[in-house]
């Protein structure tokens, strides 16, 4: 039951991007409009994440109009996030993290990778994921993504706040 959970909440989390928080669908909350209740949340990362390889080396923020996707089931200590992050000079880079069934990995894809478009990933380890409930997120992340013979050391701690 707790792994057809994980995979249904999951493929939500996957297919829902960073909306503008509007409902579809007809009927109604008790809860008056504007309410905590039905106020939608404001999506939002605190913290950065350092990158340092032959490739790409530099520090990376997350901005309000960059995209953020994430959720967590701690019931059954699972859940990922999928983040755009920039270093204010132009250079994009897109960071997951998946914990499932007590597996985590890390992929890194940039635009910088120019030539060669194919992720930086670690299947094993390098990131710590925590969280109290559906929407907030923090992730410890220290990880060397490969790809072949290249190499990218990620170093970050995030707290996320799911949208």
């Amino acid at each position: 039951m707790k792994r057809e959970l994980v995979a249904v909440v999951l493929s939500v989390f996957a297919a829902c991007g960073k909306g503008d928080g509007a409902k579809s669908g007809s009927g109604g909350s008790a809860a008056p409009p504007g309410s905590a209740a039905t106020a939608p949340r404001k999506p939002s990362v605190k913290g950065s994440v350092t990158l340092t390889g032959t490739l790409l080396s530099g520090t990376f923020e997350w901005k309000d109009d960059l995209a953020l996707q994430c959720g967590w089931v701690p019931e059954v200590n699972s859940g990922s996030f999928d983040v755009t992050m920039t270093n204010d000079t132009g250079v994009f880079i897109a960071v997951r993290v998946t914990v499932q069934n007590g597996a985590t990995s890390v992929v890194l894809t940039s635009g910088a990778f120019k030539g060669n478009a194919s992720p930086f990933e670690q299947h094993a380890g390098g990131a710590n994921i925590t969280g109290g409930d559906l929407t907030h997120v923090t992730a410890q992340i220290d990880a060397r993504v490969t790809r072949g013979d290249d190499a990218i050391a990620i170093k970050g701690k995030l707290d996320l706040t799911c949208p």
